[in-house]
């Protein structure tokens, strides 16, 4: 996982490899995310698996106005979700 938590923020030309293991808020780049923030130009090549709120670049999701923007993101596990939970 490269970022924690995103807020309000970006990640841009970047990547992550490996594999990643928890039990919930999972996500091939970012584990949670809020409001206002994108990915762009970004990859994860990772495994990812979890219990809950798993997915292939985000884990959790809350929407409070603005989408979450990804633009130009490729993952290796397209058996997962782009994001594990989507709250709006």
């Amino acid at each position: 996982m490269l970022v924690l938590s995103l807020k309000k923020n970006f990640i841009t030309n970047s990547y992550a490899t490996g594999n990643i293991q928890g039990d919930s808020k999972v996500g091939g780049l970012v584990g949670y995310g809020e409001d206002d923030s994108s990915i762009t130009d970004s990859n994860s090549y990772s495994t990812v698996s979890g219990n809950t709120k798993v997915g292939a670049v985000v884990g959790e999701y809350w929407h409070y106005g603005t989408d979450l923007e990804l633009n130009n993101v490729g993952v290796l596990d397209t058996n997962l979700p782009m994001v594990g939970y989507y709250y709006n």
